[in-house]
């Protein structure tokens, strides 16, 4: 099994394919498996780079949950173990965190960007509901004052009912997949909501930026979506008709036609 060496951890991995590289960083309820729909088609084009977040899937950790800066540096150290200059970052939900951040820090590394489900650390702009707004009626916990209220979801709104009861063992398998990561972190949401980052690196350096989500998401819904679209000036909106959180998961073909039309557009 392939493992980087980096940051006083074995950072599993796995690359398919050839070509440009894109690299695409899990959530929060996944690991590298979660991308089975994704690798095989994207794969004829690039050189597809999955990997497991630190304390998920087999990416062993300490107990403390991973913080930002953490993710953000794994995702560096696995770039330079695999010798790779630049490359497309696609990240879902906690993953948009990582690869924001990355492109926020570092952006000469960042051909293209994009956020899937993800509000990635940024404030939206525009007339945005508050979250209490935005989750009313969820029964959702706030994650904590610090994690600007952050909701802590329930694992069944991974999904949109209708996919949960048309596709059963799709969605057996979703969970599944989220079962395999061994370590429950339950500070790592609080982490996440806290962390804030200024998109005017990524703008200055002109980096393609799509952001998409399902249009029946209720964790990152298209009012909040489009919101940070509109702070990352230049960037793309998409929308996944019928999808939830998990667009990439409930609606494969769709979610995989939008991000390949988006880089074939980009230059890297």
């Amino acid at each position: 099994m392939p493992y980087a060496d980096l940051n006083g951890l074995r950072l599993y991995y796995e690359v398919s394919g050839a070509g440009p590289p894109v690299v695409f960083a899990h959530g929060a309820g996944g690991n590298h498996l979660s991308w089975w729909q994704q690798v095989p088609e994207f794969a004829e084009s690039y050189q597809v780079i999955t990997f497991d977040h630190r304390g998920f899937g087999l990416t062993q950790c300490r107990a403390a949950a991973p913080a930002p800066a953490d993710l953000i540096a794994d995702l560096l150290g696995l770039l330079d173990w695999l010798e790779i200059e630049r490359a497309a970052l696609i990240g879902q939900s906690m993953g948009g965190v990582t690869v924001a951040g990355l492109a926020t820090e570092y952006p000469e590394r960042v051909a293209a960007l994009v956020l899937s489900a993800s509000s990635s650390g940024f404030r939206p702009a525009g007339n945005v509901p508050s979250p209490s707004q935005l989750y009313a009626g969820l029964n959702l916990k706030n994650a904590g004052p610090d994690s600007g209220n952050m909701p802590i979801a329930r694992s069944d709104l991974a999904a949109t009912p209708e996919f949960q009861a048309s596709y059963p063992a799709r969605w057996f398998l979703l969970n599944q997949i989220s079962a395999l990561n061994s370590v429950a972190f339950p500070d790592l949401l609080p982490g996440l909501g806290s962390f804030q980052i200024e998109p005017d690196a990524i703008v200055k350096s002109g980096i393609p930026t799509l952001v998409l989500t399902g249009s029946h998401d209720v964790l990152v819904p298209p009012v909040l979506a489009r919101g940070i679209a509109k702070r990352i000036s230049g960037a793309t909106y998409a929308e996944i008709p019928g999808a939830g959180h998990s667009a990439y998961f409930e609606q494969p073909a769709a979610f995989n036609r939008t991000v390949l039309k988006f880089l074939e557009a980009a230059v890297f």
